[in-house]
């Protein structure tokens, strides 16, 4: 991964109701315009093999990683490792990537059908939130973050000093 490049991870079971495709299709917009950008797809599961096609036929195969299922007590390496979480789920309770991600010290693009979004993202100063299935939208904040690459780091802060402060207790009080 060249020193320069923004990195997106998404970690999540590669299944239909998880839209990793959508991720993948996403990242495709802008990779076309920033080749330094990288996308990791931590995971496993029916939907791998279209997924590597689908980076393959649209010529993103160099620039999206697989490195496939990854032990929970490493994720924390492959979390600092990267900028931004993409989670863009069509249907999450909570979702514990988020979490995950923001303790880590890194910011998040989620879906607007991510539980989580409403406890821990505050746009544009955690992260990002679009509307679940519209690729443009993603796509369009993962540009943003390519665009405010600079400022990332502080949204990273944010989103651990957010998590610093968010506990069960607190989310029933609220």
């Amino acid at each position: 991964i060249p020193s320069n490049a923004t990195v997106f991870i998404f970690c999540a079971k590669f299944i239909e109701r998880k839209r990793p495709l959508d991720v993948v299709k996403a990242f495709v917009e802008l990779a076309k315009s920033n080749k330094a950008a990288r996308l990791i797809m931590i995971g496993d599961g029916p939907l791998k093999q279209s997924l590597l096609v689908t980076a393959n036929e649209l010529g993103v195969n160099e620039q999206v990683l697989f490195p496939g299922l990854v032990q929970y007590g490493d994720l924390p390496k492959w979390y600092t490792a990267s900028d931004v979480l993409v989670f863009g789920s069509e249907h999450e309770p909570y979702g514990l990537p988020v979490n995950e991600a923001m303790l880590c010290g890194i910011p998040v693009i989620v879906s607007d059908r991510i539980g989580a979004r409403l406890d821990l993202v505050e746009q544009d100063k955690t992260g990002w939130i679009y509307s679940v299935g519209d690729i443009n939208a993603l796509a369009a904040c993962m540009q943003e973050a390519i665009d405010k690459k600079q400022s990332l780091q502080q949204m990273g802060i944010a989103a651990k000093a957010k998590m610093a402060s968010w506990s069960s207790q607190t989310n029933v009080q609220a």
